[in-house]
């Protein structure tokens, strides 16, 4: 008896040790583990509003954040401040197609982002007003209906990435100097899709049905990777030393490629455009593009450098003075390879040019293989075949200027 006595003295004993401290802890202090709400969510919300309503506007740098679809009768979000982040998170900035509106405008400011959501329904979606803008990013954004611009970035060094921009009364896009276009869908606007300054690049973006040309790109510019089809002018319109390379450029209504002089043009796919495939300046050089079925000839070159080329039933017009290739002035045009051009598959308009080691084959349309308007030209080592009415006709080349190996088969 005593035994179990004890044995039960021990098992509670045991108990009261193991069970611990049965006094609560204090509530945490200021010190403690719980958050405020700002800590939880440090931004600062932009609210909603179901009616039209004033701007708003930021004068502080900070991140901020829209709280549900904002309609507002003038502005949207004015930003009076540098280092701002703003996030749309999937809502809508609605105007009322005032004049002079603005779905988020930046004024004087820098560093500011905007993403994630929809703009619709202003003058211009997104916009700065003055060169002093830089370093602004517009961002995974839907821009739609606006009277005038859909982007519209002065100054310089800007981002504009995986936006939609459609459905505007002017430009699509339009940036300064220095800035990145990338990835976005731009369709429907009624002038330019994309409009670049100085030094920019636009690179694997869609650009169709714009109401005039698809992508237009100033001085040093490089223009890659991208769709532009189906606008009512040139698909791409490019100035002086610009890098246009990997694009497919098709069924515009004007020139597939214009670019001024000293461009590099290579790797791009131009066919069914209404003018010229490819057209270049001096000092151009224009090389491995696949050309075909244009309305005037493939390639148009003014003292270019025009080779290794695919060049295939062009001048759909039947244009005499058009072909394959036309060429004018100091032209050097090796290594082609050209097939079934009406007219000529080479037509050689001016003096100067040096035609070599071109593949042609003719067509039941093609009358020459190469014809030369004018003298002074040297040809060498070209080979034709199947054309209507000769090989080689007009000015041919003699004495020095034939290099020989010209061969022309029936």
């Amino acid at each position: 008896m005593k035994t179990m006595m004890y044995g039960l003295l021990f098992v509670c004993v045991c108990s009261v040790l193991m069970a611990g401290d049965l006094n609560p802890p204090a509530a945490p202090g200021p010190d403690g583990t719980m958050k405020t709400l700002d800590e939880v969510e440090p931004r600062i919300p932009i609210p909603g509003s179901a009616t039209a309503t004033g701007i708003f506007v930021i004068n502080d740098s900070g991140s901020y954040y829209l709280t549900g679809n904002r309609h507002s009768s003038t502005f949207g979000i004015s930003v009076f401040a540098d280092d701002v982040t703003i996030d749309l998170c999937g809502y809508s900035l609605i105007g009322s197609d005032a004049a002079n509106s603005y779905g988020v405008y930046f004024y004087n400011s820098s560093n500011v982002e905007v993403r994630n959501g929809t703009i619709r329904n202003y003058h211009t979606g997104a916009a700065g007003t003055y060169s002093t803008n830089l370093n602004q990013r517009v961002m995974d954004l839907r821009i739609h209906d606006c009277t005038g611009r859909g982007i519209s970035l002065p100054g310089g060094n800007h981002q504009v990435v995986n936006c939609t921009v459609s459905d505007c009364g002017m430009d699509g896009i339009n940036v300064g100097g220095n800035s990145r276009v990338q990835g976005n869908t731009v369709y429907n606007n009624s002038t330019y899709g994309i409009a670049l300054l100085l030094a920019s690049i636009a690179k694997d973006n869609v650009v169709y049905s714009n109401g005039n040309i698809g992508i237009n790109a100033s001085h040093g510019c490089t223009v890659q990777g991208n769709t532009v089809y189906s606008n009512s002018a040139d698909g791409i319109n490019a100035s002086d030393g610009c890098i246009i390379n990997n694009n497919s450029v098709r069924e515009n209504s004007g020139e597939g490629i214009d670019a001024g002089a000293c461009a590099m043009i290579r790797d791009n796919s131009a066919y069914q455009n209404t003018g010229y495939g490819i057209k270049a300046s001096s000092g151009s050089t224009i090389s491995n593009n696949s050309v075909c079925t244009n309305g005037l000839s493939g390639i148009r070159g003014y003292a270019c450098l025009i080779r290794d080329n695919q060049v295939s039933s062009n001048n759909s017009t039947d244009t005499n003075g058009e072909g394959g290739i036309r060429v004018a002035n100091y032209c050097r045009v090796i290594g082609n390879s050209l097939n079934a051009n009406l007219v000529s598959n080479i037509y050689v308009y001016s003096y100067g040019n040096f035609i070599e080691s071109n593949t042609m084959f003719g067509g039941p349309t093609t009358d020459y293989g190469i014809y030369f308007q004018s003298n002074s030209n040297y040809y060498q080592d070209n080979r034709t075949r199947y054309t209507v009415t000769a090989g080689f006709g007009g000015s041919l080349p003699s004495g020095s200027y034939d290099g020989g190996g010209n061969v022309s088969l029936y």
